[in-house]
């Protein structure tokens, strides 16, 4: 269950501080900038694609190596998809808020390389991943200060990824990581959440031989 039912699910519109201009040809223009190095050193397989496309902590696996996983962290796990559910919230509330059509649908230029799943073709503002994978590095970092720049910057390719691959604008993603920092506060403040966080927090250290 989430942790916090006290996060309201309008927090998005705070996120109307971004000022981008995000029209459909300067879009097209950085995408096809930034895609094209990416494509350049990553597979094009289905499976990569779907991996890519998928919202999960462990992804920051390559942040924090193999033991960082789902298998052997199940407090972590738990954690997480509590996480997400209050992200979500927050994200949706946004999305319906704003109602912006994704890139795609605003340009037939943009093609996106990730598989679409139901209910892309809407709501674009703001990133659901971005938000999940902003506060994802903010939770983690406060697991594993360590790690707190590769994290951070493992967060920014998690949203920026979403750009890169068709599915949403810049501002979404800058709009995902205000979304990202509100919530992790929230959670933060939350005595339930705290508990559950240091329970995690000792196994993810205790998994990741750091204590």
């Amino acid at each position: 269950m989430p942790h916090n039912s006290a996060i309201r699910t309008d927090a998005t519109r705070r996120a109307q501080v971004c000022k981008f201009v995000d029209t459909a040809h300067s879009y097209g223009e950085l995408r096809r900038t930034v895609r094209g190095g990416e494509l350049s050193r990553r597979p094009s397989n289905s499976a990569w694609r779907a991996a890519r496309a998928t919202k999960s902590v462990f992804r920051f696996a390559d942040v924090l190596g193999p033991d960082f996983n789902e298998a052997g962290l199940p407090k972590t796990a738990a954690l997480f998809e509590a996480v997400d559910h209050d992200a979500e919230r927050v994200a949706k509330g946004g999305k319906h808020f704003f109602s912006r059509a994704r890139p795609f649908i605003a340009s037939r230029d943009v093609q996106p390389i990730v598989p679409k799943r139901p209910g892309d073709d809407y709501h674009s503002y703001p990133s659901g991943h971005a938000t999940f994978g902003y506060l994802c590095a903010i939770l983690l970092a406060q697991m594993i200060p360590e790690k707190r720049d590769a994290l951070f910057a493992r967060g920014r390719e998690f949203g920026m990824n979403r750009v890169v691959d068709g599915v949403h604008y810049p501002s979404d993603v800058e709009a995902g990581r205000i979304d990202g920092t509100l919530v992790a506060a929230a959670l933060m403040a939350n005595p339930d959440f705290q508990r559950d966080f240091a329970d995690a927090k000792a196994q993810v250290r205790a998994a990741l031989k750091l204590d």
